[in-house]
């Protein structure tokens, strides 16, 4: 009736980690779970080159945990900021859209490569090591449950393709995940 639909997001880039996939594997029947993972971040699960599913809904702020965004949350906090906070709606929009994510939780930034050198730091107070950790954590466990829900939704996995600046250059991430 209000044209509320589940868009997926980051189309262009699944769509070429399909097609690079099977040009690579020869195969045009693959299970492939490409994972979007940057700033904003989506999974997708993708028959051939028929996309299933995607972690996005309505909007990018839904999800995976994000730079600045909370990704899924319950759809009740919005309504408690307002109320018990005393938050206005542009403020909760704000928090929700750039405060939040991997940046409120490391509490120094909402860039990955930044959070993992402070998560491995020695000379950063044992508050901000222990947080960066936590959102490195927080996005890695994300991940993972996103790569298992594609998989159901598949009935298996024949390929794992991860793409974007996180799951490009982070060996480390990677490995979390």
């Amino acid at each position: 009736k209000y044209g509320i639909r589940r868009y997926g997001f980051h189309g262009a880039s699944h769509r070429w980690a399909a097609e690079r996939a099977a040009e690579l594997t020869g195969r045009s029947d693959l299970r492939l779970i490409s994972c979007h993972l940057g700033g904003s971040s989506s999974i997708n699960a993708t028959r051939g080159l028929t996309s299933l599913d995607n972690s996005f809904g309505l909007s990018p702020q839904s999800g995976l945990i994000q730079s600045g965004r909370p990704g899924d949350i319950d759809p009740i906090i919005p309504i408690w900021m307002i109320e018990e906070l005393g938050m206005t709606t542009e403020e909760v929009r704000r928090t929700l859209s750039s405060e939040s994510g991997l940046k409120g939780l490391s509490g120094i930034s909402g860039e990955m490569k930044d959070i993992l050198a402070a998560a491995a730091s020695t000379q950063l107070p044992a508050e901000t090591v222990h947080r960066a950790r936590l959102a490195a954590d927080a996005y890695a466990y994300q991940v993972r449950k996103g790569i298992g829900a594609a998989a159901v939704v598949l009935g298996g996995m024949d390929c794992l393709v991860f793409t974007v600046g996180i799951g490009e250059r982070s060996a480390e991430l990677r490995r979390l995940i």
